[in-house]
């Protein structure tokens, strides 16, 4: 028989638990609800844990009646509760009628005022074996006590000085430094420990992040250990700071999943944010109900708009969110939709999914500071069905090939090299408008035109010399020494894949400065300049002439002007796995070439939405002016609003054919 729960007398109300002492694990759980307001409530704590499985097989014994709990907040309830007196706690499973809706929706409503007004909050992470959980405490205490300054004997630190640049990223720090810090050296199994306790399943609810962040005070409990909340989070900081979330990768050294902790508990203090900011921080996290990857925040945001209500649905729910966001500020929230394909995808398409994770957040163009449309606001129509979004913009193009999604177990240059064949297909439009030199706006393509500040708070900025070309060339002589090296008795590639690559990097070549030799040795070994001379005779057995254009190529190469510079390589890669590898190159009818998302195809159309900062790629289907809203995209030479400051001074020549239109988006 299900428990009877009173109703709540008003808004303000609700439940405290008052659990009775227990002596030991095997005693059974006893208590009684009791009805208190928000208001003027009494002491209380209140416990953040994780539901567990579904079952409710457990039994509290609760005013008389036998009240079903899970078995993870059974042990909780005996890890909290105390010997000798009787506790007053908060717990969600316990104190919110779960199978009323409109309770429910009011008690989530009022859960940051639950939350805050607790004098502390226990974070239950489970149990764990004392020997290990004991070691990963101690080691916690000395990351919180740590020096801060020795951070900067652990680092480069970065200069804005393009003369001394950082040397690499920074990496798990060496015995050396751990030694000095009174830390477990990189061999030890302690590291282990420690991220399994970072990868356990409470770091990733979506829960957690309001119920620590507003918390006055907070303890982790963890098996029988207890760390208070400013231990964790000074230690969590204090290796943040020096680097031991990034695996040194040549030597194998020891990685604390620190990506895995909501960064509200990193925190002492938290104040309100804009919902959408909270969504795209958390969407990692997980929600066992999707409405609450919204519903969860709400609190801790400054957006009085929505209320929590489970009587709606998820997608009701999430179209409602994006149609918000929309009237209040931009177009931002379209580049986190996740569209694959658009006869399967959930409908409206232009309403991003956050549940499951959404994994687009990370490489969203948006983030950028791309201004495609040139500051213009929004123009939207509201009065069609709102399973429609209506919005006014420039239909620019139309897809004219588009590549296929490739993989990258050969590296990058291989894979750049796929894209190119499209450039090398449609090379007079290609001409046409970006001029007889393809490299600079291929690669610029690919990196989206943009490299990580110096200063990395302040994001992302266009790049504006050719030290990407030099990494590039670097890239993908690493890429092709290193297949045809490992391959040396069998040329396992085509001839055309081999003939590409070294295209580009003769074209990267050439585009840079003479080199001289002054420089580093790209190769000193005369054994290995003889190599590459007999690979490019196996690989053009026919063709001598190509054999000596790339065997120069690898001459001009031998030393080079520029040093070689680690971090430039490694940011070289980061931006392009970031926003490169999940998206289709494409070039369209005119000659833009640009990235799109992976379900576009030929003969989908490139757009601008007024009041959006990137292009976004259409397709448009047999009712006029209706299309399938597919994502944002990347197009060469319109993403700083060139195309919509020559449109709106009507200098666009007869070729472009722009044409203002309303797009109703499905």
């Amino acid at each position: 028989m299900a428990f009877h729960y009173d109703m709540l007398p008003s808004d303000h109300s609700f439940r405290i638990l008052e659990l009775n002492p227990g002596h030991d694990h095997n005693s059974p759980l006893r208590g009684s609800l009791k009805l208190h307001s928000i208001k003027s409530p009494p002491r209380y704590e209140a416990l953040s844990y994780v539901w567990g499985l579904a079952g409710h097989n457990e039994s509290l014994e609760c005013d008389g009646q036998d009240f079903k709990i899970t078995a993870s907040l059974d042990t909780a309830l005996k890890r909290v509760c105390s010997a000798h007196s009787s506790i007053l706690i908060w717990v969600d499973q316990i104190c919110i009628n779960q199978s009323d809706n409109s309770e429910c929706s009011q008690q989530v409503s009022i859960m940051k005022d639950i939350y805050s007004g607790a004098e502390i909050v226990s974070a239950w992470l489970g149990p764990g074996d004392p020997e290990k959980v004991n070691s990963v405490a101690e080691t916690m205490k000395i990351l919180a006590n740590a020096v801060s300054s020795l951070f900067t004997e652990r680092i480069n630190l970065i200069s804005i000085n393009d003369d001394t640049p950082m040397e690499r990223p920074p990496t798990f720090p060496q015995d050396e430094f751990l030694r000095q810090m009174s830390l477990p050296i990189r061999s030890s199994p302690i590291w282990n420990d420690f991220n399994s306790m970072l990868t356990l399943p409470y770091f990733s609810l979506i829960w957690i992040i309001q119920e620590i962040a507003v918390s006055r005070a907070f303890r982790m409990l963890w098996g029988n250990v207890e760390i208070p909340g400013h231990v964790l989070r000074n230690a969590l900081t204090c290796a943040k700071l020096h680097s031991m979330d990034e695996q040194d990768i040549v030597t194998h050294s020891p990685v604390l999943s620190l990506g895995n902790v909501p960064r509200t508990l990193y925190s002492k203090e938290y104040h309100s944010q804009d919902l959408l900011d909270l969504v795209l921080q958390t969407g990692k996290q997980q929600a066992t109900d999707g409405r609450d990857k919204i519903f969860a925040l709400i609190g801790l945001s400054h957006n009085d708009n929505l209320m929590p209500d489970y009587s709606q649905t998820e997608a009701s729910l999430f179209k409602e969110f994006v149609l918000q966001e929309i009237t209040r500020s931009n177009l931002k929230i379209l580049s986190y939709t996740n569209v694959i394909d658009p006869f399967i995808t959930m409908k409206p398409l232009w309403v991003p999914q956050w549940s499951p994770p959404n994994n687009k957040i990370n490489g969203a163009l948006i983030n950028l500071g791309f201004n495609a449309s040139n500051r213009h606001d929004i123009n939207r129509d509201t009065t069609f069905n709102s399973q429609f979004l209506v919005l006014k913009g420039l239909q620019i193009d139309e897809v004219k090939a588009v590549s296929d999604l490739v993989p990258y177990d050969n590296g990058i240059a291989f894979a750049i090299s796929s894209f190119f064949k499209l450039v090398t297909q449609n090379e007079d439009l290609f001409q046409k408008k970006y001029g007889l030199e393809f490299i600079r706006p291929f690669l610029l393509t690919m990196l989206v035109n943009r490299k990580n500040n110096p200063l990395f708070c302040l994001g992302a900025i266009p790049i504006q010399d050719d030290i990407y070309l030099d990494t590039f060339i670097r890239e993908a002589f690493s890429s092709l020494f290193r297949r045809i090296y490992h391959s040396a008795s069998e040329i396992d590639l085509t001839r055309d894949e081999y003939v590409s690559v070294l295209s580009l990097l003769r074209a990267a070549v050439n585009a840079t400065p003479t080199t001289t030799t002054t420089g580093m040795l790209w190769f000193k070994e005369d054994e290995t300049f003889q190599f590459l001379r007999t690979t490019l005779e196996k690989l053009f057995p026919d063709d001598d002439e190509l054999v000596l254009s790339f065997y120069d190529v690898f001459k001009r190469m031998r030393t080079s002007s520029r040093g070689r510079n680690e971090a430039e390589r490694w940011q070289f890669n980061e931006i392009f796995f970031r926003y490169t590898i999940h998206r289709r190159f494409f070039i369209t009818e005119s000659g833009y070439i640009g990235l799109g998302p992976p379900c576009m195809k030929d003969g989908d159309s490139v757009c601008i939405l007024f009041g959006g900062t990137t292009p976004y790629i259409v397709r448009p289907t047999p009712t006029t002016d209706e299309y399938f809203f597919l994502g944002e995209s990347y197009v060469h030479g319109i993403m700083e609003g060139e195309v919509m400051a020559m449109y709106e001074a009507q200098e666009i020549s007869v070729e472009q054919q722009l044409i203002e239109r309303w797009f109703r988006l499905i």
